[in-house]
Order: C-alpha cells, then structure tokens, then sequence
C-alpha cells in the first residue's frame, strides 16, 4: 500500500487480520525499491501524494517502465465516474469496501 499518510488507511488492520501479508509506503519511491526488491500480488494506491495529484498515475507509469506489472488500485477523497478507471488500473475507488472487494477480486485472479 503507498500513501504519504498511513493513518487513512483503515483497511490495512482488516487486511492483516484475514493474513493477508500488506507492507505500506509513503512515497511512489519507495514503493518502487520495495517492488523491485519483493514480488507482491497488488498494490493499493492513493492517487494524490504531497500535495501532487496524480503522483499515483505517476507510480502506475514508472512501474510500467521498470516492467514491474502487478495490478495497482487507486484510492482517492473524491471519486468521479464519469473519469473512469485509469488506463492500466486494475480499479478506482473511494469507499473501504469496494476496495476491499477489488483486492480480493486481484488476489483471486493472481493466486489462482
């Protein structure tokens, strides 16, 4: 999980509690060096990050040019679907719940 403040990410707790292995990041960077470093089946995003709106589009660019393909799931304050989900996005959403549905809909698709 990236996000420049941890705190809001209250569906880390329940994703642990179902043993589901989360390591979290504040920055696009180092999210990078830890994906480099581990294999991991998805990774959840905010979009904005230090006052940078789509350092999250950012993240999803450099990981396609580092060839780093894990699925990646935005988070944002406000969602809009009329902007759809972002090209090469597994999902967007703004609600704990639907995020937690689309990891679980990855990790049924990566684990097999």
């Amino acid at each position: 999980m990236v996000n420049d403040v941890p705190e809001q990410m209250s569906n880390v707790e329940i994703m642990r509690n179902l043993e589901i292995d989360v390591h979290v990041e504040t920055s696009s960077e180092g999210a990078l060096r830890t994906l480099s470093d581990h294999t991991y089946n998805v990774v959840v995003s905010d979009m904005e990050r230090y006052g940078i709106q789509d350092d999250g589009i950012n993240l999803l660019n450099q990981m396609r040019k580092q060839e780093i393909y894990v699925p990646i799931i935005f988070t944002v304050g406000r969602f809009n679907p009329y902007l759809g989900t972002p090209p090469f996005a597994f999902g967007i959403t703004n609600k704990v719940d639907e995020c937690l549905n689309l990891v679980f809909d990855t990790l049924e698709r990566t684990r097999g």
